[in-house]
């Protein structure tokens, strides 16, 4: 049979489906010319510069805010004991007034002798003049560690030092009482009366120290002083002494005969002494250190 060219089968080229496909791939060639002409002209331009926020802030980790910590109020400091506890520079206009510092020792034995626990005999052991510069000399020189005996207030104690004839070597009962009496007229004295006449004779105290140049006051040297005879070791026996150069005699123990000379000397009034000693000089301390009123 034979078929009609109806009903042959033919291979015909699809000439549209190509065309549109030229077409549209001609349009995204020019599209994507245009765009990169359109960015590649305007680096700047708002969209890139959008684009490229966009992209930082994703690539940037969110910021944590932390919350705000309330601030604590910084601790009070506490007030100077020293300076908390100075007398005043100047005497009160209620009290009576003080004489001149270069006529006040007949005022200041006076005052002296009336405390209480003071012997009558023993305000012969002071020397008869120039008393607060001599007590001002001598602090000074007891908060150095140092002690010197022809510029003290104190006259020069009578007597010598002695040695037993035993070995070991000690001092002498007899030696160490030639202390006693000193000993005797100051731990006799109310640390309370003691600090008051202090406190009230303290301006020309004070003046008396910027006599010799210094530039701080007396009070802070006062309670410096006390520290360095608090700070001589308490013993339970006499020390043991060994002969040193020109008849002389040194500690046994380095600990002591390293001491401060003012230490060494307090150790020389023979250790009972030395204890009650410094029990009245704690309680003049702690006198001294309470606040003036």
């Amino acid at each position: 049979m034979q078929l009609s060219d109806d009903d042959r089968i033919t291979h015909r080229p699809q000439r549209r489906s190509s065309a549109l496909t030229i077409a549209a791939l001609l349009l995204v060639t020019a599209g994507s010319a245009g765009i990169a002409y359109y960015y590649l002209k305007k680096p700047d331009s708002q969209p890139l510069t959008a684009l490229k926020q966009a992209a930082g802030d994703k690539a940037k980790p969110a910021e944590i805010k932390k919350p705000a910590l309330a601030m604590e109020p910084a601790p009070a400091t506490a007030p100077d004991p020293v300076a908390a506890s100075e007398p005043p520079l100047e005497p009160a206009a209620e009290a009576t007034p003080l004489p001149p510092l270069d006529a006040s020792d007949a005022g200041i034995r006076q005052e002296l002798s009336n405390l209480g626990g003071w012997k009558a005999q023993t305000i012969d052991l002071l020397v008869s003049d120039q008393l607060l510069r001599r007590f001002v000399t001598l602090v000074t020189n007891i908060a150095a560690g140092k002690l010197d005996h022809k510029s003290g207030p104190f006259l020069p104690i009578k007597g010598r030092f002695a040695v037993s004839s035993a070995m070991p070597l000690t001092m002498t009962t007899e030696s160490q009482a030639r202390y006693s009496l000193y000993v005797d007229a100051i731990t006799s004295l109310d640390p309370q009366q003691c600090a008051a006449l202090y406190r009230r004779y303290y301006p020309l105290l004070n003046s008396a120290y910027k006599e010799l140049g210094e530039k701080n006051n007396f009070h802070a040297l006062m309670l410096k002083a006390l520290q360095q005879l608090e700070n001589t070791p308490d013993l339970t026996q006499a020390p043991v002494l060994i002969p040193a150069e020109k008849g002389m005699y040194k500690y046994a123990q380095p600990q002591l005969e390293t001491l401060p000379a003012v230490q060494k000397q307090m150790l020389r009034s023979g250790w009972e002494n030395v204890s009650r000693l410094k029990v009245w000089l704690r309680q003049l301390k702690s006198a001294l250190l309470a606040p003036p009123v």
